[in-house]
């Protein structure tokens, strides 16, 4: 634990990330701590960059495992939908594992305080 690192994430606002591991080449581990009603980031994992959303990752596959809190994962091809909120979506509980493949764009908004888990290869 001594080599994580913590603190605030740039984006959004008033979320926190722990750094707990790096293997180059093959993704890491993080925990994200989200208050209660924030939204993510557009971030896309399609095969090309079209410019649209605020990261791009690349084609690559994201775990999230919630430790505890609530949110729901939206996903799609068309930014607006996704930051709306009339996108595809999935909710998510303490418990839960989910899984975002590549060729979408996602973004996630807590709807309780959310400790997530989460993983990216």
């Amino acid at each position: 634990m001594d080599e994580w690192k913590s603190g605030p994430d740039d984006l959004p606002p008033e979320c926190d990330i722990t750094y707990i591991a790096d293997v180059k080449g093959a993704g890491g581990a993080r925990l994200y701590f989200m208050p209660p009603g924030k939204q993510t980031n557009t971030f896309s994992m399609e095969a090309t960059d079209d410019g649209a959303a605020d990261e791009y990752y690349g084609t690559r596959h994201e775990f999230y495992y919630i430790l505890g809190g609530e949110f729901t994962m939206y996903w799609g091809k068309d930014i607006s939908s996704i930051q709306e909120g009339t996108a595809n979506k999935l909710l998510l509980k303490a418990g839960d594992l989910g899984h975002w493949p590549p060729g979408w764009k996602y973004s996630a908004k807590t709807l309780v305080r959310c400790q997530e888990h989460f993983s990216g290869a």
